[in-house]
């Protein structure tokens, strides 16, 4: 069986945690190598012990670039002569550097959950990191991609590689050990929420929108919130934020407690157009309509399966519209589309990705 060595840009990033226990429950040896960001701690529900490799201070680009250079080059000493290594390594930072220290023979496994370089305004720096991903991703041994719609960034209908193989975010199995309560909605006072970090312009600009026209209805914030968003509660007796949670312990009650899931990421960014969140599969799960963003690869896949509505999220008219012309016809049929699907299809199954490692 191969060594798998991870090597994680922080440590307590939730998406690379559950993708290393993962490996460590089906019996992998496994390393894990991590950049810690501003002095992050080691989450005590770790079951692994990860090494640092170097400290991030995010405010200094250029000094991030070169304790990636070295922790990665500390990495590559320590395995260079080892035949069974193979390398895990989460985003395109980290992969760049592999590739370029590691020669371009090294064993690896890359996984994108994000489009990086789509956050930039510089069009020839992206068009540099838009070859190198897709170079990154031909050279894997397996690409993870966490959506369907970055194949299609990536390769626009054209038939992708073998090697990629599409891992959607979904839930950890453990959410199974919970029960789960259904309760009905109050069309006279409906409870939207936010589960997550809220930071993009959309979500801010749908509870403005929302708490300013619509005193009846409620919002809950669940999870940290940008500074700039707790204005609303100095403002509106309607709006209520609930802080931290544990995930997925925390998150039955949380969905017991709210009619309608808020989604709408910032569509003039091109990750968001074509990223698919785990919101979605907490959507389905525990039968809660979802509202996201027009125009996006979730968008679609929303209007397919029926669970949930899209708007222009930054537009005041289509959120006023929208709210108007809520009915509670309209949220049961958006329920009973989420309650045809089976919730196993909505955890975690990594199948297929350990049967393709077995071969490598």
């Amino acid at each position: 069986m191969k060594q798998i060595i991870f090597i994680t840009s922080t440590i307590s990033n939730s998406h690379c945690k559950n993708r290393i226990e993962d490996f460590i429950q089906r019996g992998f040896d496994v390393d894990v190598y991590s950049f810690r960001r501003d002095n992050e701690a080691v989450p005590p529900s770790l079951s692994y012990c990860p090494i640092v490799i170097g400290e991030i201070v995010s405010a200094n680009y250029f000094k991030r670039l070169f304790t990636y250079l070295k922790g990665i080059y500390t990495v590559f000493k320590k395995y260079k002569h080892s035949k069974n290594a193979l390398y895990f390594v989460f985003g395109l930072d980290l992969a760049i550097f592999l590739r370029l220290i590691c020669s371009r023979k090294v064993a690896y496994i890359y996984e994108e959950a994000d489009l990086v370089q789509t956050y930039g305004s510089n069009k020839v720096i992206r068009m540099i990191l838009d070859y190198l991903d897709k170079k990154t991703i031909l050279k894997a041994k397996l690409a993870l991609l966490t959506s369907e719609g970055f194949v299609d960034y990536h390769f626009s209908g054209r038939k992708h590689p073998d090697n990629i193989i599409i891992v959607p975010n979904k839930l950890n199995p453990a959410i199974q050990k919970h029960p789960i309560v259904q309760t009905s909605t109050d069309i006279s006072c409906i409870r939207f929420a936010f589960v997550g970090g809220a930071r993009f312009d959309s979500i801010d600009f749908f509870v403005e929108t929302l708490l300013a026209n619509f005193p009846q209805h409620e919002f809950h914030f669940y999870g940290p919130v940008e500074e700039r968003m707790n204005r609303f509660g100095e403002k509106y007796k309607n709006v209520f934020y609930h802080g931290r949670f544990k995930n997925p312990d925390d998150l039955p009650k949380i969905y017991e407690n709210i009619d309608l899931l808020l989604c709408t990421y910032d569509y003039r960014i091109d990750n968001v157009r074509y990223a698919e969140p785990n919101k979605l599969y907490e959507s389905i799960y525990f039968r809660k309509p979802i509202i996201v963003s027009s125009n996006t690869f979730l968008s679609k896949k929303v209007a397919q399966l029926g669970i949930g509505y899209d708007i222009d999220s930054l537009n005041r008219d289509s959120i006023i519209t929208f709210i108007q012309n809520l009915t509670p016809e309209s949220i049961e049929s958006k329920v009973k589309a989420c309650s045809s699907i089976p919730q196993e299809e909505c955890i975690i199954n990594d199948q297929m990705l350990f049967l393709r490692i077995q071969n490598i």
